[in-house]
């Protein structure tokens, strides 16, 4: 298992990309107002 293993999502109906932290147990997506990666807030 590598530890660099990032798994991508892409949301074809908004548009936005989602990517899973599996070391962390985290799901960030690209917020284009802020240019940058945001934590999904459960």
């Amino acid at each position: 298992m590598y530890e660099d293993d990032i798994l991508y999502l892409y949301d074809d109906e908004t548009g936005t990309t989602f990517y899973y932290d599996e070391q962390n147990d985290k799901i960030y997506y690209y917020d284009e107002e802020i240019d940058d990666w945001r934590e999904v807030e459960e």
